[in-house]
């Protein structure tokens, strides 16, 4: 959540927030005086009637986002690095959120709010949607938003894919779960996708790439086949 404005009502404060997963929806929440947030919130509200609650840390505009598409169909039609350095010069908050939000857009798009994986999309009536952006190449190993550097995985499997429960072999593009994983009573669920091809993305040239795939399934060895 991005605090954006505050606005008093009878000494109350009303913050109308954008969701960082879906920048087009907002929530509005009412802080009751004589309350931990409300006391949290004081010293940046002062006296003012609206505004910004932190002005040092501005909401995400239309363009920004707009650009980090742009930005992001140009990486795409550069040959696919696992690795890149592209990553460490994108420093500002802003250019982070972004490029997130690009990322997660047209993950969603490619493969349709449905996971690369179960085949599960689940939706609200508002147009939530359950399943998330992963990156096989996380961006703290050096990973990129490059749109071939990502899955669309349900929440349980983005975790579980995270932290080395399964991969997809490079090539075959299927699902792999190591044998010591599937020993694990509460993981035995993953046998289900296990030797499964996974669910590609609509463009051909937006597939998550084989390097990445490769570089995440060398990541999981060295956790569980050492």
């Amino acid at each position: 959540m991005l605090p954006l404005r505050s606005h008093s009502v009878e000494n109350d404060v009303l913050v109308m927030q954008r969701r960082l997963d879906a920048l087009e929806k907002y929530r509005f929440s009412l802080v009751k005086q004589g309350t931990p947030e409300y006391d949290e919130l004081l010293p940046s509200i002062g006296n003012r009637r609206w505004g910004l609650v932190w002005p040092d840390k501005r909401p995400i505009a239309q363009q920004q986002i707009t650009e980090a598409k742009t930005h992001l169909i140009t990486l795409a039609q550069k040959p696919f690095q696992a690795v890149s350095e592209e990553v460490k010069r994108i420093t500002g908050t802003q250019a982070r959120i972004a490029r997130s939000t690009a990322f997660r857009a047209g993950i969603r798009f490619e493969y349709g709010t449905t996971c690369a994986v179960s085949g599960i999309g689940l939706r609200t009536p508002t147009g939530l949607f359950e399943v998330q952006a992963a990156h096989v190449v996380p961006l703290k190993s050096g990973g990129s938003d490059d749109i071939r550097n990502g899955l669309a995985l349900t929440s349980t499997l983005h975790w579980a894919f995270d932290h080395g429960l399964f991969g997809i072999k490079p090539g075959e593009r299927k699902v792999y779960v190591p044998q010591q994983v599937l020993k694990i009573e509460s993981c035995a669920f993953l046998n289900e996708f296990a030797g499964k091809p996974i669910r590609e993305s609509r463009s051909v040239e937006y597939r998550v790439h084989d390097d990445a795939l490769a570089w995440h399934m060398e990541d999981l060895k060295k956790r569980w086949e050492h």
